[in-house]
């Protein structure tokens, strides 16, 4: 029974995603909407930073810290999902659907600078995040802000190939704390990627794979090691109605994947350069 449930799970995903289902265009509403709960997600960040809280585990307590802490500390990965409200109504995202994650993950004996050194290599982006990232170029740096490029591939029933340009910032706290955020100003859609009849779409058209992606970085260098927190939130287009229930699933798993890969990543990478 799970076999065949899954089986039509994806001979639907498949049809969602194919050239039949036709293109789509974000719509004013639509970025409107996600920019603001982008505003209002940003708000929570700033008010816990002005009560100290910088990590998400900064504010929990008792038990529950401790557990979060021995599960982090045993080298696996945190990730929850979030979603943020204003006075208790949550936001409607009119043909989209929001994907908002947290992820946090300990490495042990891992240096903040050779933490930061790895997030702001972006020349060497799509050789450390191998087989999502295909291409990376760092184009332009002026002191703490960075003009970079992604080739993003995702491959899940079908190859989606991403074109993202992307505006980066990272700052220091103080000795112990960097954070940084990553926000994409161009996302297009790539047929036949590698190819001689390659072609990249035009941007917030196309299937509506991914129109928006925004990251917050958070590292904290603490006496053994560091900590590090990726926020991700990302826009796409919603799911055709009456099918929600077999494809908002799939969806919603390509983002966690995206983000436990990344962290994943890093512990691999920081573990080894310890190691020397």
């Amino acid at each position: 029974m799970r076999q065949s449930i899954a089986t039509c799970a994806a001979l639907v995903l498949m049809a969602f995603c194919a050239d039949s289902v036709g293109a789509v265009t974000l719509r004013l509403e639509t970025l409107h909407s996600f920019e603001e709960y982008v505003r209002r997600a940003e708000a929570r960040i700033e008010d816990e930073s002005r009560h100290g809280r910088f990590l998400s585990i900064d504010a929990l307590v008792g038990d529950q810290r401790a557990r979060v802490v021995g599960t982090l500390r045993r080298g696996e990965v945190v990730v929850n999902r979030l979603d943020v409200s204003d006075r208790g109504s949550y936001l409607d995202i009119p043909s989209g659907m929001v994907h908002h994650w947290l992820g946090i993950v300990f490495i042990g004996g891992a240096r903040l600078a050779d933490v930061v050194a790895l997030a702001e290599d972006y020349d060497r982006h799509a050789e450390v995040f191998q087989p999502a990232v295909a291409r990376s170029k760092l184009r332009r740096r002026e002191g703490d802000m960075f003009d970079v490029y992604f080739r993003f591939v995702q491959k899940r029933i079908i190859t989606v190939v991403l074109d993202v340009d992307s505006d980066a910032r990272f700052r220091t706290v103080d000795a112990s704390r960097v954070e940084g955020r990553v926000y994409s100003k161009r996302i297009a859609e790539v047929e036949n990627a590698g190819e001689p009849d390659e072609r990249v779409g035009t941007p917030d058209d196309g299937h509506g794979y991914l129109w928006r992606l925004y990251t917050y970085c958070r590292f904290q260098q603490v006496d053994d090691g560091v900590y590090v927190e990726f926020e991700t939130i990302s826009l796409t287009r919603d799911v055709p109605f009456g099918l929600g229930w077999v494809i908002r699933p799939f969806i919603t798993s390509v983002p966690r994947e995206s983000l436990v890969f990344t962290l994943e990543t890093y512990v691999n990478v920081l573990r080894r350069i310890g190691q020397r």
